[in-house]
């Protein structure tokens, strides 16, 4: 904690420089790092993950660290010829005796890499020894070997380090006098503070960029405070968040982290001015803005000590640059680095080098800008969630003094709107911002941005309405909207396009410097700037406009403010481009997409945002035109910005599946059932894996209590009953077995629940384990009970009812779930698949009709397969001599030629005997999925020729297609029969069958009927009636 009153050179962090040999010991050093970090000093590490160091860069680090840490285990390390075969551990601990470094050394007597940490050199082994030696010379290590005490030699290692950056020993110099000789006190800097602080707000807040950025509406995000093992939850961060960072003395950095647009930029801001009003601890700050390169010779300390000189009215001298360095110490004075990761290589390597002590704040699209030699804790703000996009649209509006811009109504349209155009992409607060800002000026009039392309150009379209029209006029030419839209374009790719230092664009939205502004534009075809006081005045238009701005102190440079925008008008210019040079046979294109495909993951992480940025130009300028470019380049452009398309959709999906969630606990049952309806659409065999996945997670548990509720109606508990059976899984396959066998639920609920899990047993996801227990439930179900019972015309008809419908219901279950595992036709024996059968025969005697069910058990089933997945199940009706017709005297015979007078003598369906040969016949009509698979195949037959529209969630989503196709004609038939017999002659050995494919037809008479009758004597093949 500070003290009022202390001097303030006395409080500053250590630097201990880590050495090691590099194989072995990575564990080791990881611990050392997170140990020294946890107690907020610094280390040097010159490995950074490679095995070979520069020499001199290890022992120039040595030189400049507080502390040399020595580990020594059963290797030697990497030798080097040039340097007398000596190890480059060795020659750091060299170093460190040369410069005055006293060595803490610990030798390890456990190995916890085998592989690595064990040196077989015989010459290495000798060397090693020798190594140990020499050290216990100059300093007595600490041997970290298993103790009596019970403790580990790894437990003594980490103790050891503990200690030590506990302790540090004190450093040459800790209790220096500054060379002018004044030393500030806590006290004296609270009081230069408090005089110059309203001079310095305002200063602060008058900057373009804090400007711009004076909105900040408050989005959950994850903290990691250093030495952290991990982040923490989500949350919304507060000043006391910070109290830590601010209360200890040792320098820090605090790096908020994430994708452009994600308002990492506008957070810092809100932390100055959290600062500036002396949030947390009552001690007031100052922010210091830098968002652009050192000069070559410059300092952080040198740049906030010229932005301060700059600042305070009146300064008739050049501040003490010992008070600058106090402020900066004693975190009175807080740097922030604004867009370190655009930065050129070499400038952000300066920038890193000439940090001041204090704590440091840094926006960057890197986790890690290379700040590992201090302390380091990392904010990462968080997309908009789905469920608090309204609260966010209501936040933004209020902070901005339009609270009553949009009504109630009104939200839930334009988040609609918004989920539309951005697709599978999270939605940053940039964009939700840039959105809702477009919705109030189009409201009256004007069409929505239908994607984020459009949305990009309606926020610039919007921006350049200048208060005064004439400012158009400049250098004799009009400064038009076409115009400004191309020239920003032009600027923005010419930004992305300056190259790293290995020659290539770094596509990235740069700072550059307006030389190349002015020649970008002087070069693009169709602006017409010949004369460069044209470009000069353009520039100066839009940056009055703040479309640019200039970041620095001088004019010498440019930057887009929003590095979204910047990225969305390089990507849009980079499309026309391509077009434009594209020959047609996609080698332009191709070579564009190879190049980005080569770059480093690091380069990639970095060039993000401008590779969805082009991602989204690609799609939305492929819609309703032909492009030069490749068909895949979306997917390929998404795969290059870390975009994982499973997982994306598999997000949005999860955000509707929610908010179907949330509906089903309204008042209104109609609106329930249309979520159940959502939900089943979800859920339902052709959806997206994402969208099966989302409905899967959050769904289960919900249905599952809906199913059980008896306050809910039938209809909606059998609904969430389907539902149930899509989604599969434990939970959804326990609730509706209960419910299957609960003897007090309504039969109609029970065959539902014995339905929906055939569905689950059929599912793509269900494991065999459940699929065997699901079909072991169902058949206990369905030969546990039996109808046999006698009904006359208006008794005993309530037992069928009560009976009949929960057998046909596990039956049909049974088929669904023996489908998926059919073997095919002609490849051996068929399954055998339970089957119920209904007969009702007349009593005479009673004059009632004994209905009666049995299981069948001997019949064998296969499978046809047709294209698109679909199949016929087929069975064998066997070969042989079959009785068809009727006798004369059976009830009901004449009725049917009783039309004319003249047929009612006639038998024209005499019993006579039909010899047949052996065939196979599907089990069911054919249906309306059937039907399509087949006529797709060739032109000329309609896929959908059938009035019969489905009706409830079953025949929706639970088997869709599954009724059957009607008005089709005898001729309709036949050439639907021809192309699916061709489909199986091409077909046929891709099955892996052999001999020829089955010829299909229809059936004839005798063979329809001694199907159909099954041996039966009765009028229909289930009894008399």
């Amino acid at each position: 904690m500070e003290t009022r009153g202390e001097s303030s050179a006395a409080v500053a962090a250590h630097s201990f420089y880590i050495s090691s040999p590099y194989l072995g010991l990575q564990k080791e050093r990881e611990q050392v790092k997170q140990l020294i970090t946890r107690r907020y000093h610094a280390y040097r590490d010159s490995y950074g993950g490679s095995t070979e160091p520069v020499v001199e860069t290890c022992q120039g680090d040595v030189r400049r660290s507080d502390h040399y840490i020595l580990i020594l285990g059963e290797r030697y390390g990497s030798r080097r010829p040039e340097h007398g075969s000596k190890s480059v551990t060795e020659l750091e601990f060299e170093a460190a005796i040369e410069s005055g470094r006293s060595p803490h050394a610990f030798f390890l007597n456990f190995v916890t890499d085998s592989r690595n940490g064990i040196e077989r050199d015989p010459e290495a082994i000798q060397a090693l020894e020798a190594f140990r030696k020499r050290v216990r010379k100059h300093c007595i290590p600490l041997d970290c070997q298993d103790m009596p005490d019970g403790r580990t030699g790894w437990e003594v290692f980490v103790e050891g380090i503990t200690s030590l950056a506990a302790s540090p020993p004190a450093r040459p110099g800790d209790t220096q006098t500054p060379p002018n000789g004044r030393t500030y006190t806590t006290a004296d800097l609270d009081a230069w503070v408090a005089q110059h602080h309203q001079a310095l707000e305002q200063a602060f807040l008058a900057i373009p960029s804090v400007q711009q950025r004076r909105v900040h509406v408050p989005l959950d995000v994850r903290l990691t405070q250093a030495g952290a093992e991990a982040p923490s939850e989500p949350m919304l961060l507060q000043p006391e968040h910070l109290e830590q960072l601010l209360a200890h003395g040792a320098s820090q950095v605090l790096l908020i982290s994430g994708d452009g647009g994600t308002g990492k930029t506008s957070l810092a801001f809100r932390i100055a001015r959290w600062l500036m009003e002396g949030q947390p601890g009552g001690v007031r700050r100052l922010p210091v803005l830098i968002e652009t390169a050192l000069a070559e010779n410059e300092t952080v300390a040198d740049r906030a000590a010229a932005w301060l000189n700059a600042q305070l009215p009146g300064a008739s001298k050049v501040l003490d640059p010992a008070l600058v360095e106090a402020l900066l110490r004693q975190k009175r004075l807080i740097p922030i680095l604004d867009h370190v990761s655009e930065l050129p290589e070499e400038a952000r390597q300066r920038l890193l080098r000439h940090l001041p002590s204090g704590l440091v704040i840094a926006t960057s699209r890197n986790l890690d800008d290379g700040y590992r030699e201090r302390p380091l804790s990392r904010i990462e703000p968080l997309q908009i969630a789905t469920d608090r996009l309204q609260s966010f649209f209501l936040d933004y509006l209020r902070q901005r003094g339009q609270g009553e811009a949009l009504k109630d109504d009104d939200l839930v349209p334009a988040q609609n709107q918004l989920r539309r155009i951005v697709g599978d992409k999270p939605i940053t607060a940039l964009l939700a911002q840039m959105f809702i800002d477009d919705v109030i000026a189009k409201r009256r009039q004007g069409l929505l941005s239908g994607s984020v392309p459009e949305l990009m150009l309606s926020y610039v379209k919007r921006v350049d309405t200048p208060s005064d029209p004439g400012m158009r006029q400049r250098a004799g030419m009009v400064i038009d909207g076409p115009l400004v839209q191309k020239a920003l374009k032009v600027l923005a790719l010419a930004s992305h396009h300056q190259e790293s230092p290995e020659s290539r664009p770094r596509f990235q939205p740069l700072v550059f410097p307006t030389w190349l502004a002015e020649r970008a534009l002087a070069a693009a075809d169709g602006l017409a700037l010949a004369l460069a006081e044209q470009r000069q005045a353009l520039l100066g238009y839009l940056v009055a406009l703040r479309l640019l701005h200039h970041p620095g102190a001088d004019d010498s440079e440019l930057r887009f403010p929003l590095d979204p925008l910047a990225d969305y008008l390089a990507a849009l210019r980079q499309l026309e481009r391509l077009e434009a040079d594209s020959a047609g046979d996609g080698s332009v294109w191709q070579g564009f997409l190879a190049d980005l495909e080569g770059r480093s993951v690091e380069e990639r992480e970095l060039m993000r945002g401008f590779l969805l940025a082009l991602r989204d130009c690609c799609v939305e300028r492929s819609k309703g035109r032909a492009l030069a470019m490749p068909p895949d380049a979306p997917d390929r452009l998404g795969r290059l910005g870390f975009l994982d398309p499973e997982e994306e959709r598999y997000r949005l999906a999860l955000q509707r599946a929610r908010k179907w969630m949330w509906e089903l606990g309204v008042p209104v049952a109609s609106e329930r059932r249309d979520a159940i309806a959502k939900l089943a659409a979800m859920a339902a065999e052709g959806a997206d894996a994402g969208e099966q996945r989302a409905v899967r997670t959050v769904a289960s548990e919900r249905l599952a209590l809906a199913l059980r509720d008896g306050e809910l109606p039938i209809e909606e508990r059998s609904e969430a009953a389907t539902v149930l059976g899509l989604i599969g899984g434990e939970v959804a396959v326990a609730a509706l077995e209960q419910v299957m066998g609960e003897e007090n639920q309504t039969v109609a609920l029970r065959r539902a629940a014995a339905e929906a899990l055939g569905l689950s047993a059929a599912g793509e996801g269900q494991s065999e384990k459940h699929r065997k227990e699901i079909t072991a439930a169902l058949e206990l179900q369905l030969r546990s009970r039996a109808v046999d019972v006698l009904v006359g015309e208006e008794s005993n008809w309530d037992q069928i009812d009560a009976e009949l419908p929960l057998l046909q219901g596990a039956a049909r279950a049974l088929q669904l779930a023996a489908s998926r595992e059919l073997p095919l036709l002609g490849s051996g024996p068929g399954r055998v698949v339970p089957m119920l059968t209904l007969a009702a025969l007349y009593k005479a005697d009673s004059k009632m009709l004994e209905c009666c069910t049995e299981v069948l058990e001997e019949v064998q089933v296969w499978r046809l397969p047709l294209p698109q997945g679909q199949q016929l199940e087929m069975v064998l009706v066997p070969g042989g001599e079959y009785t068809i017709g009727s006798p004369k005297g059976e009830a009901g015979k004449l009725e049917c030629y009783s039309w004319t007078p003249e047929s009612k003598e006639l038998d024209k369906e005499p019993l006579r005997p039909v010899r047949l040969a052996p065939l196979a016949m599907a089990r069911f009509p054919i249906t309306q999925a059937q039907w399509a698979a087949v006529a797709g195949l060739e032109p000329g037959l309609k896929t959908a020729p059938g009035t019969f529209e489905p009706k409830g969630l079953w025949e929706a989503h639970g088997q869709p297609g599954c009724l059957p196709v009607d008005s089709v004609s005898w001729t309709v038939c036949q050439k639907w029969l021809a192309q699916l017999n061709r489909w199986l002659a091409e077909h046929w050995r891709e099955q892996g069958l052999a001999g020829e494919a089955p010829d299909m037809r229809l059936p004839g008479e005798g063979e329809w009927e001694a199907a159909c009758r099954a041996q039966s004597e009765t009028p229909f093949q289930f009894g008399d009636t």
